[in-house]
């Protein structure tokens, strides 16, 4: 294996990290050390193992991995007839360094906990959201006797296995120094936000590297990056032709106004991402661009009645509100922020939001600081 396929992906990696948070309760004792560890047969496993990224994600990531047990369930997903065992083994260090490097840079990064899938024999799959801000990705690990075997930012599918797919390609291909130095060349440029440089890079690279997982991962996070970038030639004749439905592209599509697919897109997720709050805002941020600011609502709604302490759920749903002058309900959720989460909102707060003005103008604000006055 060329070392610098190896260099090449690892620095691929690096186009990955998008995150954001939420506050979980912690499962820590008193003096500081972790509860008892569940079996990875039961959920509690994965809900506990939330409260270990939270603490330290680095420590909790690695102390999860096993290279062998990782070499043993990528082979069977994966073919490894041009690569000799401690090939495959190094290339799945370095990316499980720089991916758990990536991951652990993120410093106001919280993990919450979304769901798992228990019921298949050779593996078991739990998701978690990590949030930082107004940014947030989903991770999926996967997991084989105990052990992590692959990371994965849901999303965009792109992880450990997808990056030694890739290795594994460009080794059998027998890629050019030339094609690999052009791959190299356009995730720099991607990474770096280079505007100039992103299109014609992305034009010089032959189709089957246009249209691989990872390449189209790394060039939708730099157009997610880079609001109003020019879209290279090439990507757009692909999406004109082809019209992928992947949960990558749903970004592409509500740019482009082609807001069914968007949420077409995000309907392949898993159901347990699907279903989640943070994604569920998404969608009705979706709806709203479209037009159809009920149906924006009800989804917010539903998103609060399923996860009532999310407090994501009534900022996005109060800031609606606001916007269509619904003022009856944003008192009532501003009145339901204070009790349920101590959040009070003063007069410049609501004057910085979209339709707050007038809020703050009626006699809704007034009884809104009647209610403050009384709860304190």
């Amino acid at each position: 294996m060329k070392y610098f396929s190896i260099l090449f992906i690892c620095f691929l990696l690096s186009s990955c990290a998008v995150t954001e948070a939420e506050h979980q309760p912690s499962a820590l004792s008193g003096n500081g050390k972790f509860a008892k560890e569940h079996s990875y047969d039961s959920e509690r496993f994965y809900i506990q193992f939330v409260d270990s990224l939270n603490q330290d994600t680095e420590q909790a990531l690695r102390s999860k991995i096993n290279v062998d047990i990782s070499a043993d369930y990528l082979e069977t997903q994966l073919a490894f007839d041009s690569l000799s065992t401690s090939d495959v083994e190094k290339v799945i260090e370095a990316l499980n360094d720089r991916l758990i490097g990536v991951l652990s840079e993120q410093t106001n990064v919280q993990w919450t906990y979304v769901g798992s899938e228990l019921n298949q024999h050779d593996k078991k799959v739990s998701y978690y959201r990590a949030t930082e801000g107004d940014y947030f990705a989903y991770y999926t690990l996967i997991w084989r006797n105990n052990k992590l075997v692959d990371i994965e930012n849901t999303l965009l599918t792109m992880g450990v296995s997808s990056m030694l797919s890739l290795a594994i390609q460009l080794n059998e291909a027998k890629t050019s120094a030339k094609t690999q130095q052009r791959l190299n060349s356009f995730v720099k440029f991607a990474i770096n936000g280079d505007i100039d440089k992103v299109p014609l890079a992305y034009q010089r690279l032959p189709k089957r590297f246009q249209q691989s997982n990872v390449v189209l991962s790394v060039l939708l996070t730099y157009l997610t990056e880079q609001e109003g970038a020019e879209l290279p030639l090439a990507f757009s004749q692909y999406m004109q032709l082809e019209k992928p439905v992947h949960p990558r592209f749903y970004g592409y599509y509500t740019d482009v106004g082609n807001y069914q697919a968007a949420i077409d897109c995000l309907k392949q997720l898993p159901l347990v991402v699907f279903e989640d709050s943070r994604l569920q805002a998404e969608i009705a941020s979706i709806h709203f661009l479209a037009g159809q600011t009920e149906t924006a609502k009800t989804v917010l709604r539903n998103g609060i009645l399923s996860h009532p302490y999310d407090v994501f759920s009534y900022f996005w749903l109060l800031d609606l509100a606001l916007k269509t002058n619904d003022f009856s309900e944003s008192e009532l959720l501003l009145n339901v922020l204070r009790d349920r989460f101590f959040i009070e909102y003063s007069r410049q707060d609501l004057v910085d939001v979209e339709g707050g003005e007038e809020f703050v103008n009626s006699h809704f604000y007034d009884r809104y600081q009647t209610y403050l006055k009384n709860a304190a």
